[in-house]
């Protein structure tokens, strides 16, 4: 054995070879690793290639009717091939001449060879969603919307930004503070009217008339006593003839008390004569006997003759007595008259001073309102017409505008804005009227105690206490007046007389032209014939609107969308003009509309365009007939953009809200107008001024109405403003859809709009894949070796047996 190991240390053959084995297997081993490693990389980006080319392929068989649209989407039926495609990418071509020109790769050297082991396609982000409809309705618009065009009408009619918030700002305070001020002015009228009037005046005229009352009670004291006992024609009377009052009472109870004696003396006469008849003579003696009956009889005659001259001062007595009886009461009934005359005017007078307090109360409030809707008018004004003025400086009207007779609306519509503080009153104006009020009533309050005083009471102290109270109510209710006289406003009306072509404004009659000029049920009526079809037609649009809310529900796709509609009913967005009211409340709602109008013009001139694009879209995409005064305007087919636009589901209705709509643009617009006409501006005060506007802006904005109708146009404002600058119904159209709120309901009514016409279901259209694919490939060399680099993760897959397998993914969106 040692010589084994001594020649095997010593001998030198064969010791090459064995060098060169030692470093030959460490590179073969090396080299080894190396190629299996690349095949793995090959098949790793052989296959994210092939998954990718597959999503592409699936995405690109989106649904062409919808893509008529400008809409992408895509049905899981229609991807079908996905494997196919997936399967078709990951073979190995043998790209040799010979194998090309003979078409055959069956001999060809494999480097790599991927299996799919196994593979998935998910299709998601339905294109009902509003969120991805708006992307890509803004993505399609971006290469088509006209942005200048619209930009540039937009701009024309953004001059009159001033001239329209001027009006807004004057139509919207006065249409709010009319009532108020109309109520505050009765109110005030009713405390003291502030007409000098030689007839009596029909009407409360608080102050007046208690003042009157005062007078009275005043009069009644200055008169001397004059009246003797029982008469009494002032308070002074019954004070004066009161202890001649007394005495005859007294008086009346002593002969009462004699009388009473009298009468029972009389009663004993009475008595004693009965028993003097009644007594019986029975003498024997006929002389004595006659004698008797002799005597008998003269007491007879004196007992009665006593009886008869007690009679006689009996009925004396009764006479004094029925006389002193009728003095006391007379006097009893004409001073119980007198007092309550006198009572009575104190009550009327503390009556008017409360009722004149509390209407008082009720005018400050409605002056309180004034004043705050003076402040908000101009507060609202401004944060509705703040961006559209911004930009409207930067713009220089058309050269078709009279620069300088708009400078001059503007100005006389801010002046009458100004003038509007004219209506309302300092609170000191009501603090100072109240004060002397309540002085006024709390003396009368006091006379009025005073003169409930009963006669027998001490009418003395009394009289004094009302000559003490009495002065300082009158003085108060004076001051009242005098104040009143001299602190309330005269709202004059101007004379329009002079003008040529003044015509009585009749704005009741005016605002009867305006409803029929809108009214469109005779039109809506006789579509009779197409009813039911278009019936059908809003209860499937309904629907669909009711199918996507229920996807997007049953999705969780609700948060935060649809804020704007939180009952989630996704129809009827429009803010329509109600004409069930009179002429003020119309013009005020459509001031409403207008203020709407130029918020979003001004922010969309400030800030953004994704609105635009959107108005855009529909507008290219669906129908907006030009109106030819016809029944068929109404039909579906014909207002499909007016659908989108108000989302109402009756026939008929939505061109009905356009042409409100419509009617409130060209009343606000002829409302600055009627500020060129000489006779409007001389009209007086502000609300004089505003209802001679008034009548003028609804009888053009009929006119303008009627010829719209019809398919032509009308000036921008009126022919002394914008001469030839004319707008026809579907450039009102453009601007609707910047008036009425967009948002989630609008777009679920243009998907509704889209099923319809083509009978596409966007909760069946995608517009996200994600695909996946699981490949493997055979390792050639030692397998253990690429688990050592799995397991320190220089590879992402893992080894299964001698196959190497991996995961890669694609993601793809519209």
């Amino acid at each position: 054995m040692k010589k084994f190991i001594h020649k095997f240390r010593s001998d030198v053959k064969g010791s090459v070879s064995i060098f060169f084995i030692i470093i030959i297997v460490p590179i073969f081993l090396f080299n080894a690793v190396l190629i299996d490693y690349a095949r793995i990389l090959a098949a790793d980006k052989q296959s994210e290639y092939a998954i990718q080319s597959a999503v592409r392929s699936a995405m690109a068989s989106y649904d062409s009717d919808l893509r008529e649209f400008g809409l992408f989407g895509v049905k899981k039926e229609d991807v079908d091939y996905f494997e196919e495609i997936l399967r078709a990418n990951l073979q190995t071509v043998d790209l040799s001449e010979e194998s090309i020109v003979l078409n055959n790769n069956s001999g060809a050297f494999q480097f790599i060879d991927p299996k799919v082991e196994d593979f998935n396609l998910d299709l998601d982000r339905e294109l009902a969603h509003p969120e991805i409809l708006r992307h890509q309705i803004l993505e399609e618009m971006k290469y088509k919307a006209p942005v200048e065009i619209i930009k540039e009408l937009l701009e024309k009619f953004n001059f009159i930004s001033k001239a329209m918030k001027e009006t807004s700002t004057f139509i919207n305070t006065v249409s709010e503070i009319e009532k108020d001020f109309d109520k505050r002015e009765q109110k005030l009228d009713d405390i003291r009217f502030p007409i000098e009037l030689k007839e009596p005046l029909e009407g409360p005229n608080h102050l007046v008339k208690a003042q009157d009352a005062l007078e009275v009670i005043q009069k009644d004291l200055s008169k001397t006593s004059s009246a003797s006992f029982p008469t009494v024609n002032s308070l002074n009377d019954i004070i004066s003839n009161y202890n001649r009052y007394e005495e005859a009472k007294k008086e009346k109870e002593s002969l009462e008390s004699l009388k009473d004696a009298l009468e029972q003396d009389k009663r004993q006469q009475e008595n004693k004569l009965r028993e003097v008849k009644n007594r019986e003579i029975n003498e024997e003696d006929e002389d004595e006997q006659k004698k008797k009956e002799d005597e008998k009889e003269e007491e007879i005659k004196e007992l009665e003759e006593a009886i008869e001259d007690l009679e006689d001062q009996i009925n004396s007595m009764e006479t004094q007595i029925s006389a002193l009886d009728r003095n006391i009461k007379r006097f009893e009934t004409n001073a119980a008259k007198k007092m309550n005359e006198l009572s009575s005017q104190s009550k009327t007078a503390l009556d008017h001073l409360q009722d004149a307090k509390r209407k008082l109360d009720l005018a400050k409030k409605n002056n309180d309102k004034i004043i705050q809707e003076i402040r908000k008018g101009r507060n609202t004004a401004n944060n509705n017409y703040e961006g559209a003025i911004f930009e409207s400086e930067k713009v220089e009207p058309s050269s078709e505008v009279d620069k300088g007779e708009l400078a001059n609306v503007e100005k006389t519509l801010d002046d009458l804005s100004k003038e509007l503080d004219e209506y309302k009153y300092e609170t000191s104006f009501f603090t100072t009227i109240g004060n002397h009020l309540d002085n006024a009533i709390t003396s009368v309050i006091s006379v009025n105690n005073s003169l409930n005083t009963d006669i027998s009471g001490d009418l003395s102290s009394a009289k004094k206490s009302i000559e003490d109270q009495l002065p300082s109510a009158k003085s108060s209710v004076d001051s009242a007046i005098e104040y009143m006289k001299t602190h309330r406003r005269d709202y004059e009306e101007g004379d329009m007389s002079d003008f040529d072509d003044y015509e009585i404004i009749d704005n009741d009659g005016k605002h009867g032209e305006a409803e029929q000029s809108i009214d469109t049920s005779e039109d809506i009526n006789s579509l009779r014939h197409k009813y039911d079809e278009e019936k059908a037609i809003y209860e499937d649009l309904t629907k669909t609107i009711g199918e996507l809310q229920r996807f997007l529900e049953d999705n969780d796709l609700m948060d935060g969308y649809f804020e704007d509609d939180p009952n989630n009913k996704h129809i009827g967005d429009s803010p329509e003009l109600d004409f069930g009211e009179d002429a003020t409340a119309s013009s005020k709602d459509a001031m409403r509309l207008v203020d709407a109008l130029f918020s979003g013009i001004g922010n969309f001139l400030l800030d953004a365009r994704d609105e635009l694009y959107i108005n855009e879209y529909i507008l290219m995409n669906f129908e907006s007939a030009k109106p030819g005064g016809k029944a068929e305007d109404f039909l579906y087919e014909n207002r499909e953009v007016e659908y989108i636009l108000y989302g109402l589901p009756e026939v008929g209705a939505n061109y009905t809200a356009a042409l409100s709509q419509l009617f409130a643009i060209r009343f606000a617009l002829r409302f600055i107008d009627a500020f060129t006409v000489p006779w409007v501006r001389a009209a007086g005060h502000p609300i004089a001024v505003f209802v001679a506007a008034l009548g003028y802006a609804l009888k053009y904005s009929s006119e303008d109405m009627n010829g719209l109708q019809r398919g032509g146009s009308a000036e921008l404002i009126g022919e002394n403003l914008t001469g030839r600058l004319e707008f026809g119904y579907n450039d009102y159209v453009r601007l609707f859809l910047f008036m009425n709120p967009g948002g989630d309901n609008r777009l679920m009514r243009v998907m509704s709009v889209i099923n319809e016409k083509s009978g596409i279901d966007l909760t069946q259209n995608y517009t996200y894949a994600h695909g996946s694919v699981d490949t493997s490939v055979q390792l050639w060399f030692i397998p253990e070796i690429a688990k050592a680099m799995e397991v320190v993760s220089v590879i992402d897959g893992k080894v299964n047996n001698n196959r190497y397998e991996f995961n890669k993914e694609a993601y793809f969106s519209y």
